[in-house]
Formats: structure tokens, sequence, C-alpha cells
């Protein structure tokens, strides 16, 4: 290239970006986990001991059963939030491998459930609004609120698997919440009466995710 023709494409670059603002060189998606799980574990912390910690809390802890089941949720907590990090960007920085695993520790959960359910046996309760219910939206909301702000931020184009991951994100922290608290351990009422409020939250992230992640 001539020193003409380098002089006119550089007058043309000069001309078309003279209006445009300069930006701040995008942050590396984890400074925003970090922030999250602070506050996540100091908010769950609050609110287990204000709702009341489950009076066989020491027993449980010495549960493989109980252990195992928290282990996986809380993997599913950091695994989902890791990929909601990385969702900010267009391309995820090329770690789209987070969504699948993510998906994997759901599969390794709802498996757990389906041979909990069949070894003990699976009662439905009265599908209601209870105690139950409203201290999971409580614990589950506040954490989804929070990795929301967070992650709007940032650029997705994904706007329906980030609201998945923020979804999963805050519910299996309420989820580990509910378990230290509520001392029902059926099946039934885990799955209808822990979850259910979050199946429904899904569905109304969903319909708004387009919007919600906007940029």
């Amino acid at each position: 290239m001539s020193n003409s023709e380098n002089s006119n494409l550089n007058s043309l670059v000069n001309a078309l970006s003279e209006d445009l603002k300069p930006i701040e060189k995008a942050r590396h998606p984890l400074v925003y986990t970090l922030p999250w799980l602070i506050i996540t574990a100091i908010f769950a912390f609050i609110a287990v001991k204000h709702i009341g910690v489950r009076h066989d809390a020491i027993e449980k802890l010495h549960d493989s059963v109980f252990l195992f089941e928290i282990t996986v949720v809380a993997a599913l907590a950091l695994s989902a939030t890791i990929a909601s990090a990385y969702l900010m960007a267009p391309d995820m920085r090329g770690k789209k491998w987070l969504i699948p695993v993510t998906l994997t520790i759901s599969f390794v959960f709802a498996m757990w459930n389906f041979i909990k359910s069949y070894t003990e046996g699976f009662q439905s309760p009265q599908l209601r609004f209870d105690h139950c219910m409203q201290e999971g939206m409580f614990m589950a909301l506040i954490p989804m609120m929070a990795l929301i702000f967070f992650v709007r931020s940032g650029a997705t184009t994904k706007p329906i698997i980030m609201g998945a991951m923020n979804l999963l994100a805050g519910a299996s922290v309420a989820y580990i919440g509910l378990r230290f608290t509520c001392v029902m351990d059926t099946v039934g009422h885990v799955l209808i009466l822990h979850l259910t409020p979050y199946i429904v939250l899904g569905g109304v992230i969903g319909l708004i995710a387009r919007r919600l992640y906007k940029w």
C-alpha cells in the first residue's frame, strides 16, 4: 500500500470514528462473579439465620445423602454463575463448554431425585403457597436480581440461555438455604414445594429474556 493510499485510509477511519466516544476495555467476566458470590453467601447466611436453622442440622451434616445433594446443588450454583459471567461476552471468550457442564450437573441432580423417588417413594403434597415457597422465593429473588444487575452490563447474544443460567444460580442458592431451614426431606415435598416457584419464575424470565438482557 502506497503512502497516499495509507493516508487516505487513515483519513477515512478518522472521519468515521471522530464522533464515537471512547470506551473502556471490557473487564474479565469473572470479575463480576466474585462480588455476586460474596453478596449471595452473606445474604444466604443471614436469611437462614432469620428463618431459623433446622433442629437436626448438625446431624444432617453427617448424613452422606444430604451432603451429596448439597454438594451437587452447590456445584450447579457455581457453574451457572460462571456460565452467566462468560455469557456476557458474545462469543463467551471461547468457553461455550460451560453451558453443557451446567446442564450435565442439572441432569445429575434430576437423576438423583428420580432415584430417591424410586427408592423412597413419591408422595405429592398439596400444592399451596406455604412458608417453604415464600422463603424459597425470598432467598432466590434477591440473588437473581443481583446477578441480573451484574450481567446486564455485558452484551450477551443468548438472552434465553442467560436467563436460564441466572435462574439456576439463584434457585440453587435458595434450594440450599431451604434444605437448612426445612425439616421435610421427602422427595415429593422438596420437588413440589421447593422447586415449583422456580419453574414458574423460569417461564416468566424466558418470556421477557430478550428485553431483560437487551443491549
